[in-house]
């Protein structure tokens, strides 16, 4: 019945379980990556036009792979495993930098139910059973600390009294001058402009990250901080997310279109990749790069402005 129709509430209470045991099972089944987790309304996962099932397996009960499914893009389990585990370490280094709603990536008025999504996608894959007993005792340490800061965020955001006393210290460790923080932001974006245009993505990443939780307002950190992310496969997913933002931040900018077009067209999202240089070209009707994408043709009347600042080096 795990078929993309049913919530889990329903399920459990179909099930004929104790409650306590079916969700314990399905959040092992979860772990396993047996089953997945649906976007609410997200409707049924895959109908029978769109790819025949085979007959000696029954109809398709597996729910949908999200948009862009990187995790099972290292083809074999244990190509997936060390991009998860390089993954995790990457958590491991923000582990003291990160606050509980940064680390799921979730607002601060996210919903209990949006912080249990989180949860279970991060669990899944930093759980330290997923590796079995390849890992050496160094690198299994830093696993644990890793699921383990994941379960500390986890109860505290989900119970009230502590979320709240989190809350306030979160606050009042924020009265700091913003002038200042600004011109940090600022000096750790211009040095990680300068590591990206130097080929050094992963060095960029770590001070971009720094650059947007000093000035989440900033469009252009977020666009900058997904190219240098797009550099590395086993961050293609952030770079999508953090592409997502500056959009969000940047309505009027066609960069940020582009960029997520670009990264789509690299993961053979052509559809995808298509609607975001078309959304581009309505803002910008001689943007270089969209235009090619899409065959457009003639010639342009101004350049990508992530290709001048950020690729190329030149000055504009």
């Amino acid at each position: 019945r795990v078929d993309g129709r049913m919530t889990g509430s329903v399920l459990s209470s179909v099930s004929g379980m104790k409650p306590e045991d079916f969700w314990l099972s399905l959040y092992l089944f979860f772990a396993l990556g047996m089953i997945d987790l649906l976007e609410e309304g997200a409707g049924p996962v895959r109908e029978a036009a769109d790819q025949a099932p085979d007959e000696a397996a029954g109809p398709p009960s597996e729910a949908a792979p999200p948009a862009l499914d990187f995790e099972t893009a290292g083809g074999s389990a244990a190509g997936t495993a060390q991009v998860m585990l390089r993954e995790i370490l990457y958590w491991k280094e923000r582990l003291d930098t990160q606050n509980y709603y940064e680390f799921f990536r979730v607002d601060k008025g996210a919903s209990e139910e949006e912080i249990k999504k989180a949860y279970f996608q991060m669990a899944r894959k930093c759980h330290p059973d997923r590796f079995g007993r390849s890992l050496t005792p160094d690198v299994k340490a830093q696993v644990d600390d890793v699921f383990d800061q994941v379960t500390k965020a986890y109860r505290t955001l989900t119970d009230r009294d502590a979320r709240f006393e989190y809350d306030q210290k979160l606050s009042a460790g924020r009265q700091e001058d913003t002038g200042g923080q600004a011109k940090k932001a600022d000096i750790k974006f211009r040095q990680g402009k300068t590591l990206y245009n130097q080929g050094r993505y992963e060095e960029a990443v770590i001070l971009l990250e720094q650059a947007v939780r000093l000035a989440s307002h900033k469009g252009d950190y977020f666009l900058l901080l997904g190219m240098a992310e797009a550099k590395i496969p086993a961050f293609t997913k952030k770079a999508e997310q953090d592409f997502l933002k500056a959009i969000e931040l940047e309505p009027w900018n066609p960069e940020g279109l582009v960029a997520l077009g670009v990264l789509y067209k690299k993961e053979g999202l052509t559809a995808k990749a298509r609607r975001q240089f078309e959304r581009a070209l309505a803002l910008d009707a001689d943007h270089e790069i969209a235009s090619r994408e899409l065959g457009a043709g003639g010639a342009a009347k101004k350049k990508g402005f992530f290709t001048f600042s950020f690729g190329s080096g030149k000055k504009k």
